[in-house]
């Protein structure tokens, strides 16, 4: 009996034991575990002083007061930033572009940063610096009429028969405005019978976000559509020799603050559209000209904001993707009522860019 409770006392030991070496194993296991996601928390969460500010060229002040109307929307608090990887341009991949357009090698000019062919019915042209490609037609349609879904499909068909989708986004649904010509200016019509042309605007996605050049500030790709389906003209943002990776994940701005900072002067007009005179989309020293009163302060200058969201800047000064808020409204001003207005502002807080 003695033998038997020894054996029985012995049995327990080595359970305990047992028991002990599997906690130890898996307090190590988990503390492994905590280490190696408390680096790689580290390593993907941007650092304090540690990026490169954007400069959206601001022009001159614009002196304007901003409000939003009913509640801000629930948007993502943090978002990521990305290092651009730039490598030496293949100039192939550029003539490859051009000659999807039925032009040959020795019809291609080239210069500095661009590279220009043309014949009697269409020219195109790429700009390695603010990687933009346009292209344009000089034939007139034919007096046909194509429904609108069907002009909108055409636009999709050139833009991906002609590689001008940078593969590196997604496309975005097409934003579309009617426009007709006085043969200077587009105008805004309110309907396709009213219309000379149907302009298709895409967004390139990144995270489900739009992205736009630092340079160009609105739409990375448009598409002028004649009513016959054929296309009058084309531009694209295509980013050749660039790739990117992530920089880091921050905390993004308050929306609130990101609004005080706009009234702070902070923010940069992105793009102005006044339906009543010549279609733009005006820059934002082409607004200050073309809006009477705009220089001087008054109680009717107010901007109502109606929707805000989060997009990407492209900038090539900086070599980085970095989010930013675009607030759109309409500008309540004694010359006009109807004018739409976008504005940028930084979304990463303060504190992680550079200091002087």
């Amino acid at each position: 009996m003695v033998n038997d409770s020894k054996i029985i006392n012995m049995k327990k030991i080595n359970n305990k034991l047992r028991l002990i070496v599997f906690l130890s194993i898996i307090i190590v296991i988990l503390l492994v575990v905590y280490v190696i996601i408390d680096h790689k928390n580290r390593q993907t969460t941007i650092q304090k002083n540690s990026v490169d500010k954007i400069d959206l060229n601001k022009s001159e002040e614009v002196v304007l007061n901003y409000n939003y109307v009913g509640e801000f929307p629930n948007l993502e608090k943090t978002a990521l930033a990305y290092e651009i990887i730039k490598r030496e341009i293949d100039v192939d991949e550029i003539k490859n572009l051009i000659n999807n357009f039925g032009f040959q090698e020795k019809d291609i000019f080239q210069g500095k940063y661009s590279y220009y062919a043309s014949d009697m019915d269409k020219s195109v042209n790429y700009d390695a610096k603010s990687n933009f490609f346009q292209y344009l037609s000089y034939e007139e349609p034919i007096k046909t009429i194509l429904e609108e879904n069907e002009l909108i499909s055409r636009s999709k068909e050139f833009l991906e028969k002609n590689n001008l989708i940078d593969e590196k986004f997604k496309l975005s649904d097409p934003e579309i405005k009617y426009v007709s010509s006085d043969g200077y200016n587009l105008i805004m019509v309110d309907h396709l019978v009213e219309a000379k042309y149907l302009q298709i605007r895409y967004n390139l996605l990144l995270n489900e976000s739009p992205v736009i050049s630092s340079e160009r500030k609105n739409e990375p790709i448009e598409v002028l559509v004649n009513l016959d389906g054929t296309i009058k003209k084309a531009s694209a943002m295509i980013l050749f020799g660039s790739e990117f990776k992530k920089l880091g994940q921050a905390q993004l701005t308050q929306i609130h603050d990101a609004l005080d900072a706009i009234n702070d002067g902070m923010g940069v007009i992105s793009e102005v559209i006044d339906p009543n005179s010549s279609y733009s989309s005006l820059t934002e020293e082409d607004f200050i000209k073309s809006i009477p009163g705009l220089g001087q302060i008054d109680i009717g200058k107010n901007v109502l904001f109606n929707n805000i969201e989060i997009i990407y800047v492209w900038d090539n000064n900086t070599n980085s993707i970095q989010p930013f808020y675009r607030f759109s409204g309409m500008l309540n001003h004694a010359y006009s009522e109807d004018i739409s207005i976008k504005v940028l502002i930084q979304a990463l807080p303060e504190y992680l860019y550079k200091q002087d």
